[in-house]
């Protein structure tokens, strides 16, 4: 697994897997950080935003807790970054919230301090208040 700046893009691969298997991969925050929701990324264009959620007919699933990130992903699926080669699941994606009660001094509607308004900064704040406690 690779990480770039704390709780920036992570990306990992999970070999070894049969065609078509599961993957349950949890990401530690170590209770410094709380990541509340995230967007999937091309792991070789940290540019290239899939807002696609996760969950689908292959019962793939992402799940936040106070100190992890928990992800179920099957190799192949829509979700998998390497859909070409089975038995290699991979995945990156981008935090788009972390807890720490941040507030973007200069706008504070821009929830995720990317410099523009966005329904993302609305589905932020939505995640956050239907996260269970």
């Amino acid at each position: 697994m690779t990480n770039r700046s704390p709780y920036g893009l992570i990306a990992f691969d999970v070999m070894d897997l049969p065609a078509g298997g599961r993957a349950h991969v949890e990401i530690l925050t170590h209770g410094q950080a709380s990541i509340n929701a995230i967007y999937q990324v091309d792991q070789c264009d940290p540019s290239n935003v899939d807002f696609r959620l996760l969950g689908n007919a292959n019962n793939e699933s992402v799940q936040y807790d106070v100190d992890r990130v928990i992800v179920e992903l099957v190799d192949g699926s829509e979700a998998d970054l390497s859909p070409l080669n089975p038995g290699v699941l991979s995945n990156a994606f981008q935090p788009q919230s972390i807890d720490a009660v941040w507030i973007n001094p200069i706008d504070a509607h821009d929830v995720n301090g990317d410099g523009r308004l966005t329904p993302i900064d609305a589905l932020i704040i939505i995640n956050r208040l239907n996260r269970k406690p």
